[in-house]
């Protein structure tokens, strides 16, 4: 009888075994040959549809493994089949619609895209032809260059922003790459050279430890559940939906989670401060105010969609997050984000639609998410929220017309920018004085501020501490805390001198391109070096400064040493100090 049911046992092990290894061909199709959403798409500021790539007509990969979704984009990079025109035309309501691959529709086939249905269900709620016009953009400040460069120029009436919550707001541009420059109303925003549609985020904001569980009161059972149900759910297609909701590129583990993922950013929950996520809020709400009004100024008029992630939407779903990485659920206030996006929607006046309850209401007809804790929206899912914003916009219409920024707008946001600028510095140069912007810096003291400052072109000497710099050009960033004011600089420095070859080292200064000054250093001895950099070639908040050493040598060449280093001067301190304005 043992030996009966020892054989027994083996057999349903070998069938479990082969059922594992097999279940995903049986299961499921094979989607391999059909182009993924990272082939879709590439970042080009100068394309007038966004960072779709254009003139694509083809199956991709869909909602489901196996499943082909057509996917059309026109040659200007939007997702529409029709070229657009310059003019909407007489009888047409034209909507331009901004967002990331939740509104450009991720594994989503053309026509049932939330923009497509969201422009059915206005037509035929308005009983007027709409044209509705998707433009995929990363996040909010690659979607305001673009609008100031290109979507104005198709004048839109409503011009809607998606706000994906998952990931707009802590992987974003702004400041870094998509810059603030107010110069006037047609003129707010500019880009850097090399600037990619990712946003900057940050991979080392964790969140603080009382945000879990105590080590005593974590359940090892629950820990290994959603270990298991992970594991199940990628097998077998029938049990997807008991995946906890994914994180981002590192998952997270029972008392470890980072506060910015890329599909849940669990920071922005957080019931404490973290100080990326009090910087990020900083730069939307320097963002979205100065994107708001150029809109008004060229007469469109904008909306704001709030997204929210799964586990916002779905109390099971934060449930299973929760108990996946033991998070004390007491420590998270999962609608405060949205709490503070809607208080600023309304201190700017500007209509805005949070689709949670729409999307909580949805989920009890179908799954309003993709399988496998995707945090994007299903075609359902989709469904639901453009019925959501039509139920919205038809408040909107008819069409009234706009009221343009106020008269001193400008100035007061001029103001709004430098002090944002002046605090994201001081949190990237907490070094920097708040009040006056000056820094002394020398190398027992501040190695790692001299790291972040003396960049490309410099040699750390690790026997003396000092940075050479004399191998081709070198790079000193600066910062700039105060707008319109000289800068001094002053390096501690001392030169290479070879008696019998060079008496002296000259140091060349430039930005952009143009020369601001020399020195010529001749003391054997550690002495300081200064500069002034003119207020009007400095950038706000970081100004790079190019330093050339047209007298450096090699050691090796002339006999001195071993060293094959070219060497012109060893810099072991650094001062900034504003200075006052220049005169008119």
């Amino acid at each position: 009888m043992w030996k009966n049911l020892l054989t027994l046992l083996i057999s349903l092990s070998l069938c479990a075994a082969v059922f594992w290894w097999l279940a995903p061909l049986l299961l499921s199709g094979n989607d391999s040959e059909l182009p993924g959403y990272d082939q879709l798409v590439s970042y080009d500021p100068a394309r007038p549809g966004g960072h779709l790539k254009p003139d694509i007509n083809l199956l991709v990969g869909g909602g489901r493994s196996g499943q082909g979704v057509p996917w059309i984009t026109n040659s200007q990079g939007f997702r529409n089949r029709q070229e657009i025109t310059p003019e909407p035309a007489e009888d047409v309501l034209r909507v331009l619609f901004y967002g990331d691959s939740f509104v450009d529709g991720m594994r989503t086939g053309q026509d049932n895209t939330m923009g497509a249905v969201l422009e059915r269900e206005l037509a035929r709620r308005l009983e007027r032809k709409v044209e509705l016009i998707i433009s995929g953009n990363n996040n909010p400040a690659n979607a305001w260059y673009h609008w100031q460069t290109h979507g104005r120029h198709f004048h839109p009436h409503f011009v809607i922003l998606g706000l994906t919550m998952g990931n707009d707001l802590t992987s974003h541009n702004f400041g870094a790459g998509v810059l603030p420059v107010v110069e006037s109303l047609d003129y707010l925003v500019r880009t850097e050279p090399g600037t990619s549609m990712a946003g900057v985020g940050n991979g080392q904001a964790m969140i603080p430890a009382d945000g879990f569980l105590p080590g005593q009161q974590r359940s090892r059972w629950k820990i290994s559940a959603a270990v298991l149900n992970q594991s199940l759910a990628q097998r077998f297609p029938f049990l997807a939906h008991r995946a906890p909701p994914a994180m981002g590129p590192r998952p997270g583990a029972p008392g470890q989670a980072m506060a910015a993922g890329f599909f849940v950013s669990l920071g922005l929950y957080y019931r404490g401060s973290i100080p990326f996520i009090e910087s990020v809020w900083r730069d939307f709400e320097t963002l979205l105010p100065g994107f708001v009004a150029q809109m008004r100024h060229f007469g469109t008029r904008p909306l704001l969609i709030n997204f929210p992630t799964r586990i916002e939407a779905l109390p099971g779903d934060w449930a299973r997050f929760a108990d996946a990485l033991q998070l004390d659920q007491s420590r998270f206030d999962l609608r405060a984000p949205s709490r503070r996006v809607t208080a600023l929607c309304e201190r700017l006046a500007l209509p805005c639609l949070d689709t949670a309850a729409a999307l909580e209401q949805g989920q009890m007809d179908d799954d309003v998410f993709r399988p496998l804790g995707d945090m994007h929206l299903s075609d359902h899912g989709q469904t639901v929220t453009a019925h959501a914003i039509a139920d919205f916009m038809q408040a909107l219409v008819p069409l009234e017309p706009v009221p343009g920024p106020a008269e001193n707008w400008l100035d007061e946001y001029r103001s709004q920018v430098a002090e944002w600028s002046k605090q994201a510095l001081l949190q990237d140069a907490p070094w920097l004085n708040p009040e006056t912007g000056a820094a002394n810096l020398n190398l027992t003291d501040h190695r790692p501020a001299l790291e972040t400052l003396l960049t490309q072109g410099w040699l750390s000497d690790d026997d003396r501490g000092a940075f050479w710099g004399g191998e081709g050009v070198a790079s000193i960033r600066i910062p700039v805390a105060r707008s319109g004011v000289n800068y001094q600089i002053r390096l501690l420095a001392k030169p290479f001198l070879a008696q019998a070859n060079n008496f002296r080292q000259r140091v060349v200064f430039s930005i952009g391109g143009e020369k601001i000054g020399e020195q010529l250093v001749n003391q054997d001895d550690f002495t300081q070096i200064e500069i002034m950099l003119p207020a009007d070639r400095l950038d706000n908040p970081w100004t790079r400064i190019a330093v050339e050493f047209p007298d450096a040598l090699v050691p090796a060449e002339i006999g001195v040493s071993s060293d094959q280093r070219r060497l012109g001067i060893a810099v072991i301190g650094l001062d900034i100090e504003p200075g006052e304005s220049p005169p008119l």
